[in-house]
């Protein structure tokens, strides 16, 4: 300080010296201009010396470190704030200077008349601003910019369509931060991705469509190199419910041929969306902030002049990335980013696990002992020669000693209550968030098999929710790239033809319970036969009730189309029923013969000949 003192003292001199040399005026801008780079390097220089101790401070204190990318930033930050003050201060001196542009067009009753004092008046409002921070009137149009330019939609700044649903990009990003953490240390975390994960994808997925042409695009697509659907699949669904968004960027080759590419969620700077729309994302942006931010147009179902206002299309102008594909989980209508699986499991799973370290330290402390020996009647002298030649027993070793010392074995009493229900409390707090139940993470309690089935039940239906939004997912994909193998082929693309349309076929979630459904499958045909003879119910609607519990064994029954179907076989089966004399024998020429005579009453002789039928 003191140095700093005298520095300020010769400069102000010499400023007074060069405003009284003569009756011109003297500007001290030159002189301020050799020493600020000097004066800014001893700056930076404190600047470092402070950070070093404070963060010496914070580690000997409070036991707080701070690493090496945060002290940049601070080093940063305070150096640019000394910089622009020492700059600010500069243009006022240089512009409160009669000679300057600025002074010259102030009007003349507020020029100095004492121009002999004008050096040292200069310099001492420049020394003035180095020791204490600007004036709170400081003139703004003086004043140097600092650092990056801020637009109106940066800090402090929302447009009229965004929410403030969404979390801040540093939570944003601290979050899926936390959250892959957590997938990766906590067992428990990991259950609630990995378990939804294993009955969304089951024993596979194909995509397929009844035009041969499409689906052999489809097969080039899904096993391309690039794509590898087969492997990449599994860690997309990961990655989605792990971080709550994903961003698929998008490269069509000269034939048309789709390829994906991956963007880390946590280089999302800000999802942008239409003006007017707060529920249609339209581009995404991502890079660091402030330098190499790049935009990419999120893959609409139709074109832009069909579906988009004017400013949304003028947005979307300025968007030359190029294409990619935007998906999010656990989010708002109106919100614009995704939420993790486990946003609020990580901490109380970080507590399990922590609950679980601790029973483990406590079990090992329960199983240490120590030996306590009793030296009765022994001096100080006695006792500490005593324990020096002494030594713990040796298992199945025999110990000999007389009545003057006793060994005794001590084991500590932690007077500590069992954890198991505590830690059961806990485990279901996350498991329950998770519609997960308690026997499918190695607890079976008092569950048995009636019990477990009506427990797995909300669990399916939540895991469904997922395997359905994957299904649409794959099939928006699977439209896109088929849309571009026709632009690429010179056809129309704006409307897929229905043969074109592709489906997405999950496997099933549960195995099914075949005998409870069979039996229940024969009670509902003879219950909607019996219905239906008298007159209770249409046919349509008992081939609906049958058609509802072969759904349950995996059957899909269209039921107006299955009662035509069944209505043209019962006509063809009553057809073939009629009967049909056989053909004609040959004809026997007894069968023109009158019929026989009956025999004379007188008793005549002869004998009667019977027909030959």
């Amino acid at each position: 300080m003191m140095s700093r003192v005298l520095f300020a003292a010769l400069l102000l001199a010499a400023g007074t010296g060069c405003a009284f040399a003569g009756d011109t005026l003297v500007s001290a801008a030159p002189l301020v201009d050799l020493v600020t780079p000097w004066i800014t390097a001893a700056a930076s220089g404190a600047v470092l010396a402070f950070l070093t101790w404070l963060a010496g401070a914070l580690r000997t204190r409070f036991g707080i470190d701070l690493d090496q990318r945060h002290r940049d930033a601070l080093h940063l930050a305070l150096t640019t704030g000394v910089t622009s003050g020492l700059r600010r201060r500069h243009r006022r001196a240089v512009d409160d200077h009669p000679g300057s542009r600025r002074a010259r067009t102030r009007p003349a009753h507020r020029r100095s008349p004492h121009s002999h004092v004008q050096g040292t008046m200069i310099m001492w409002g420049w020394l003035k601003g180095w020791f204490r921070e600007a004036d709170a009137d400081a003139d703004p149009a003086g004043a140097d910019p600092a650092g990056a330019t801020v637009t109106d939609d940066d800090s402090g700044w929302r447009p009229l369509s965004s929410t403030k649903r969404d979390l801040n990009p540093v939570t944003q990003r601290r979050m899926q931060e936390l959250a892959h953490h957590a997938w990766e240390q906590h067992r428990l975390a990991n259950r609630l991705v990995e378990l939804p994960l294993a009955f969304i994808l089951g024993d596979g997925v194909s995509v397929t469509c009844d035009n041969e042409q499409a689906q052999s695009w489809l097969k080039e697509w899904w096993c391309d190199p690039i794509n590898r659907f087969d492997l990449n699949l599994e860690k997309r669904v990961r990655e989605l419910a792990l971080f709550g968004e994903q961003v698929i960027v998008v490269f069509t080759t000269a034939a048309g041929l789709v390829r994906h590419g991956a963007i880390d969620p946590t280089r999302i700077s800000r999802v942008v969306i239409d003006p007017d729309n707060a529920a249609l994302p339209i581009g995404v942006e991502v890079g660091c902030e402030g330098a190499d931010l790049k935009t990419y147009r999120v893959i609409l179902e139709g074109r832009d002049d069909d579906i988009l206002t004017p400013a949304a299309i003028a947005l979307r102008a300025a968007m030359t990335a190029g294409d990619c594909h935007f998906w999010r989980v656990n989010d708002l209508l109106t919100g614009t980013r995704g939420r993790s699986d486990l946003l609020s499991a990580i901490d109380i799973a970080d507590a399990y696990t922590q609950l679980i370290f601790g029973e483990v330290e406590r079990a090992a402390a329960l199983r240490t002992a120590i030996w306590d020996v009793t030296v009765t009647g022994a001096t100080p002298e006695q006792i500490a020669e005593r324990a020096a030649s002494i030594a713990p027993p040796r298992p199945m070793s025999v110990r000999v000693h007389n009545e003057a010392e006793k060994w005794e074995s001590i084991s500590p009493k932690l007077e500590a209550a069992d954890a198991s229900e505590t830690l059961r409390v806990v485990r279901n707090e996350v498991l329950g968030g998770g519609t997960i139940p308690e026997h499918w993470y190695g607890g079976g309690g008092d569950v048995n098999r009636a019990t477990a089935a009506e427990m797995d039940e909300p669990t399916y239906k939540i895991f469904r929710r997922r395997q359905l939004l994957w299904q649409a997912i794959i099939e928006a994909e699977a439209r896109h790239a088929i849309r571009q193998r026709l632009r690429a082929t010179g056809q129309d693309a704006s409307v897929l033809p229905d043969d074109m349309m592709p489906r997405a076929e999950f496997p099933e979630m549960q195995s099914v319970d075949v005998s409870r459904y069979a039996q229940a499958l024969a009670q509902v045909v003879a219950a909607a036969a019996s219905a239906v003879d008298r007159g209770l119910l249409s046919e349509e609607t008992a081939v609906q009730l049958i058609a509802s519990i072969a759904g349950k064994l995996g059957v899909e029954i269209d039921a107006g189309a299955e009662l035509e179907a069944a209505r043209v076989a019962r006509d063809k089966r009553q057809a073939d029923d009629v009967f049909r004399p056989p053909p004609a024998a040959a004809a026997d020429p007894a069968d023109d013969l009158p019929p026989e005579s009956p025999m004379p009453a007188d008793g005549a002789a002869g004998t009667a000949v019977p027909r030959a039928d």
